[in-house]
């Protein structure tokens, strides 16, 4: 743990000007991802919510306005964000996406946004979203290409299509019900426990073989 907050804790240091603020895209990019899982999810309101890499507490915000009777908590390994994020959520946490401090199932949704791409173990770490949620689990994740890269924060995983994700992501408890490719580049996954293909993954796949014909 000590290793990994070493290797992060630089982040908020580097986030300045346009990236930090009440005007950050980044800022306005969690609450965006927040507010479509909070209104998009047909299920009864969820009892608890977490968000792993809540970062400065934005979608913790949202989902305390929606589900005002829920436990909300929210955990990142960046001490700065956490102590932001603290000024809107009651139960923030300084922890590892890797090694999560919570029981099996504990929470009904998991909420987790442009984070798995800086896990150095990420099996792990989405092994850690899968065990903690009882649920619902949404994962946003970029589609990038290293050699394209050019922000400051760590990416330790670059995929370059959504299947490559979906791959890392499809197990047999999960099933897929939503999956989309954004204009961020980004690649939006809602998954509920249930079988492994389920109609979202058909759904895809009818998608991609209507691309791939050249068909809309």
């Amino acid at each position: 743990m000590e290793a990994v907050v070493e290797r992060f804790e630089y982040i908020a240091q580097q986030l300045k000007g346009n990236e930090v603020g009440p005007e950050s895209p980044w800022k306005r990019l969690c609450a965006t991802r927040a507010e479509f899982c909070a209104t998009s999810i047909d299920s009864k309101p969820p009892k608890s919510v977490l968000d792993v890499g809540c970062r400065e507490g934005d979608a913790l915000a949202v989902f305390i306005r929606h589900f005002p009777t829920a436990r909300v908590v929210g955990v990142d390994i960046v001490p700065e964000f956490v102590k932001t994020a603290s000024l809107v959520c009651e139960e923030v946490y300084e922890e590892d996406a890797c090694d999560l401090p919570f029981d099996d199932k504990e929470f009904d949704w998991v909420f987790c946004s442009h984070t798995l791409e800086h896990c150095l173990d990420l099996a792990q770490a989405i092994n850690e979203l899968r065990r903690t949620a009882n649920k619902v689990l949404f994962i946003v994740v970029p589609v990038e290409s290293e050699k394209k890269f050019k922000l400051s924060t760590p990416h330790h995983h670059f995929f370059t299509s959504p299947d490559a994700w979906l791959r890392r992501l499809l197990h047999p408890e999960w099933n897929l019900i939503y999956m989309r490719y954004t204009e961020n580049n980004d690649v939006e996954f809602i998954f509920t426990r249930g079988p492994l293909y389920g109609e979202g993954y058909k759904e895809h796949l009818a998608a991609k073989r209507r691309f791939q014909n050249g068909q809309s």
